[in-house]
């Protein structure tokens, strides 16, 4: 069976994405899933995701917020998605929540990680979500690869990863823990959607 196409994966990024930075350092040594990085779309031009992208030379295409509207931004980012001709869009540590416009261009493949065992500390974000799972006192925890819909953190999920909570964790120590668990949870959601898709045909929502 001939080996499926690269799989067009834009990033929609405004941290260090540092679970991205795991992909791109470290792609799984037999993966069938591979990978183009055709680019990355960020609303905070000097974030730590623009150098991982550089490094690598993976286009950049800044969307400053200065002040527009949500609807504005996500306008512009179509108008430099389109033209890539994604088949997934990966939102990793993108800090909006993004409109109709682009959820309803991309239904289906535009997917986000949150890290916690959704539903559970839906809504939140970073490390925030984490002290909730520390407060509520929450055997184990995890992250989710999930569709972005207009409602937050409710599209349906992709895969799930789990890890224990220890005694001695902290909000950082669970984030990096599970940072970890998120770049596989990613790579197991696009090699499952490079198994399930007919190698001849585009992608699909």
């Amino acid at each position: 069976m001939p080996n499926p196409r690269p799989l067009r994966v834009a990033v929609l990024a405004s941290t260090r994405a540092t679970t991205w930075g795991l992909m791109l350092d470290s792609p799984p040594a037999s993966s069938p899933c591979p990978v183009e990085w055709v680019g990355l779309l960020t609303d905070r031009p000097t974030c730590g995701a623009v150098t991982r992208a550089r490094s690598h030379g993976v286009p950049v295409f800044p969307h400053p917020r200065q002040g527009r509207s949500r609807t504005a931004i996500d306008q512009h980012i179509l108008d430099d998605l389109t033209p890539l001709q994604p088949d997934i869009i990966l939102m990793i540590g993108y800090m909006r929540i993004v409109s109709p416009l682009l959820t309803s261009a991309f239904a289906g493949r535009l997917w986000n990680v949150h890290p916690s065992l959704l539903p559970a500390h839906a809504g939140g974000m970073d490390t925030n979500v984490h002290q909730q799972v520390l407060d509520s006192g929450d055997p184990e925890s995890g992250c989710t690869v999930h569709l972005v819909t207009p409602e937050v953190d409710a599209g349906r999920h992709l895969v799930q990863l789990r890890c224990p909570v220890l005694s001695s964790d902290t909000p950082q120590s669970l984030k990096d823990r599970i940072q970890q668990l998120e770049a596989q949870a990613f790579w197991q959601a696009l090699t499952h959607h490079t198994t399930s898709t007919p190698s001849s045909q585009s992608p699909t929502a």
